[in-house]
């Protein structure tokens, strides 16, 4: 599948705009994109207090695990193993802001992969229909974060579809999500994600003001040697991703990558608001499409997550 056929990939993964912590109606019913008991407390994992949830719950767990004030950290090991990642669940680790049911059909909690620790996120991706994920949590609005995670596909995943290849994978987001063949007014939000293409290749997909044509803008990664950046199956990669909004009207947003320790994006020159806002989305969007039977794998597969990590601080992921 070449370059050109990807630009098609979002299209239909059109989010609604939502007030202050409502739930819209799920965008999938229209075709278009978009927990109970509490995890019992070890020695290990001093969670924070059971009535503790969303930003503090999670700013918390970077405390015990000794990052700075700034971080919020996902890792799952508060959570019960075999489990879905229910709206409890999701809710206790950073407020959700929206939300389908997708996260919570698709992925449980496993103690059979970790990048670290003991448990990790496992989602799976159905051959028959488009599943996945689709969740935006809330962030306190900065103008500048880092996003740091990790994430392993199955050995044996199949990245490309009958006729189309590529998927999602989660970034950093302001308000009302643009994505599906959106127009970036300036008043819309923006979207910061990543994508598996042909074979596994990696790029940035996003949704900025100024993007050449209807769907997001592709920017495929490069390595030191100018050379295609792939995921490869039955590895853990680590994607940090930093996110500067622009001032004003101003051309001036910027948006940097590493992957495994390398930066293979840096790319200024951006516009993604006009109205003042800044950051305050992590949004976890991971399927494969585009839309339709052709972007899905010719068996279910699984992805496996770990270690999110959310700071203004670039330490907190590595920089």
């Amino acid at each position: 599948i070449s370059p050109l056929q990807q630009q098609d990939s979002d299209a239909a993964t059109d989010i609604p705009v939502v007030s202050d912590l409502t739930v819209a109606e799920d965008p999938l019913a229209s075709s278009e994109e978009p927990a109970t008991d509490i995890a019992v407390m070890t020695d290990e994992f001093q969670f924070a207090s059971a009535d503790e949830g969303g930003s503090q719950a999670s700013t918390a767990m970077a405390a015990q695990r000794g990052y700075s004030a700034n971080a919020m950290v996902i890792d799952f090991e508060n959570h019960k193993a075999w489990r879905e990642y229910d709206r409890i669940y999701q809710e206790r680790d950073l407020e959700v802001a929206w939300a389908n049911d997708d996260l919570e059909r698709f992925s449980r909690i496993t103690a059979a992969e970790s990048h670290s620790g003991k448990k990790s996120l496992q989602i799976t991706y159905p051959d028959d229909e488009r599943g996945g994920a689709a969740t935006a949590f809330r962030l306190p609005e900065e103008n500048e974060y880092y996003l740091s995670y990790w994430v392993k596909f199955e050995e044996g995943f199949d990245f490309d579809g009958a006729t189309h290849s590529g998927g999602k994978l989660p970034g950093l987001a302001g308000t009302g999500w643009a994505s599906g063949g959106d127009d970036v007014t300036g008043k819309n939000g923006f979207t910061a994600r990543y994508m598996w293409a042909d074979g596994g290749q990696a790029k940035l997909y996003l949704y900025h003001m100024d993007k050449p044509g209807k769907w997001g803008e592709n920017f495929w990664f490069e390595d030191s040697q100018g050379q295609d950046v792939y995921f490869e199956p039955g590895q853990w990669h680590n994607l940090v991703q930093r996110v500067k909004i622009n001032d004003g009207y101003r051309k001036n947003g910027e948006v940097d990558v590493w992957m495994d320790g390398q930066q293979v994006l840096d790319i200024d020159g951006l516009r993604f608001v006009t109205d003042g806002s800044g950051v305050d989305s992590f949004y976890f969007s991971s399927f494969f499409g585009g839309s339709g039977a052709g972007w899905y794998p010719d068996r279910p597969v699984d992805a496996y997550f770990d270690d999110f990590v959310i700071s203004t601080d670039p330490g907190d992921v590595g920089l």
